[in-house]
């Protein structure tokens, strides 16, 4: 079989961009998607070791080539964020290489090349294009309604510490609640007239800062002050607001955002 170059590492950067798209909606990581692209050709890059006869080094190149994947491809948070989503990319790498390789010795196909831990099928270049322009179509479908990213469930308990007391409240996972506040970018989580009163009022930091809000029913203002910290799904948060808001959902007492879930939590977590 012939081996065309530039087949080869557009295969391969197509299928490295499904396993980033992977790491990314296991992790809950936030990245653009052009980071993603550029992740997934640096990948499809690496493929061209198919046709170097380096043997065990090849697992040292494959290693390597996912860490820059995974550092192309994501915002930097923590090392622990970091190594996460490498292991998973390992993972959903080894699984689709065992797939191949397996689908290689049962078919035994001259359509398929599996070598140094890289993949080659003997494809048309035009029928590739269709198929990576109709994959980017369905992905971005997908990631049009998904973006959001609603969690499986949407009531929390969360706990609000002000000047030294803590309040367990019943927090509402509000997946449009992007407020930040203006100047450490820290989120904004939203209370009633009532808590937020009392907690202000036990807080050492009484100092209310103004953030902006969007709505459909237009652009507008809210007061909001800092927290002494929280607690949600057993993680401490110190860089966090409370903000004053209007119509809470029933049976709800704090509108929570996203940033506390994910990846998010990293940039969070600490003090500003």
């Amino acid at each position: 079989m012939v081996v065309y170059v530039d087949v080869l590492v557009l295969i391969n950067a197509l299928v490295n961009y499904f396993m980033l798209l992977g790491v990314k909606i296991i992790t809950g990581a936030e990245t653009k998607r052009f980071r993603l692209i550029f992740g997934a050709l640096a990948g499809g890059v690496s493929a061209l070791s198919v046709f170097l006869n380096i043997g065990a080094a090849v697992t040292l190149i494959k290693i390597l080539t996912a860490v820059l994947m995974v550092r192309i491809s994501f915002p930097f948070v923590s090392a622990k964020a970091f190594f996460k989503k490498c292991v998973w990319l390992f993972i959903i790498s080894a699984v689709f290489s065992g797939v191949c390789l397996a689908a290689y010795l049962l078919f035994d196909t001259d359509l398929m090349i599996y070598s140094n831990g890289t993949v080659y099928f003997d494809v048309d270049i035009t029928f590739l294009t269709v198929c990576t322009v109709i994959s980017y179509a369905v992905i971005t479908l997908i990631l049009r309604f998904t973006d959001k990213k609603i969690p499986k469930k949407q009531f929390y308990p969360i706990t609000l510490i002000s000047g030294g007391k803590s309040f367990t409240l019943r927090g509402f996972m509000d997946t449009g609640n992007n407020l930040k506040e203006p100047f450490s970018f820290a989120p904004v989580v939203v209370t009633n007239d009532e808590i937020y009163k009392k907690m202000r009022a036990e807080g050492k930091n009484k100092t209310e800062r103004i953030i902006p809000v969007s709505t459909v029913d237009g652009d507008g203002i809210m007061t909001a002050f800092k927290l002494d910290g929280a607690v949600f799904n057993e993680k401490e948060i110190h860089n966090i607001y409370l903000g004053r808001g209007e119509r809470l959902p029933q049976n709800c007492d704090v509108l929570l955002c996203p940033d506390l879930l994910g990846d998010n939590y990293e940039k969070i977590k600490k003090s500003v």
